[in-house]
């Protein structure tokens, strides 16, 4: 019976635990970890390591693709940005993390095909609420 609380003791460990294990080295950046950078927010409020909660709305042709609250800092090019940030102007120049697909953005942004101030495509995470 000993070995049967053990084994169940173990297991659940395992379990638990399994979910909240990863390994960061000190060059990785986890945006929403390690700053308010590039995460979701209400606008008006303060983001910690952000400059401001940036009011982001973002259209195209056929209407709004991307709308809501954006921790970020205004910028004049990609240089001023994080974290190897894009200096985006939709309205007022704003820095916004790069993506390849949604797995890349921080929760309640997404990966969207935008067109960058040189006439570029590129993707960048974009609030979604």
């Amino acid at each position: 019976m000993r070995h049967a609380w053990i084994g169940l003791f173990l297991l659940s460990t395992i379990l638990l635990a399994g979910g909240c294990l990863f390994v960061v080295d000190d060059n990785d950046f986890i945006p929403g970890v390690d700053t308010d950078l590039y995460t979701q927010c209400d606008p008006g409020i303060l983001c910690g390591d952000a400059d401001v909660c940036a009011d982001v709305d973002v259209g195209d042709d056929v209407g709004i693709i991307a709308q809501g609250g954006l921790c970020t800092n205004e910028c004049l090019d990609d240089l001023d940005c994080p974290i190897n940030g894009l200096c985006l102007d939709f309205g007022v120049p704003y820095c916004y993390l790069p993506c390849f697909d949604d797995f890349d953005c921080p929760v309640l942004t997404a990966c969207f095909d935008v067109i960058d101030n040189t006439g570029f495509d590129v993707s960048a995470c974009l609030p979604t609420q």
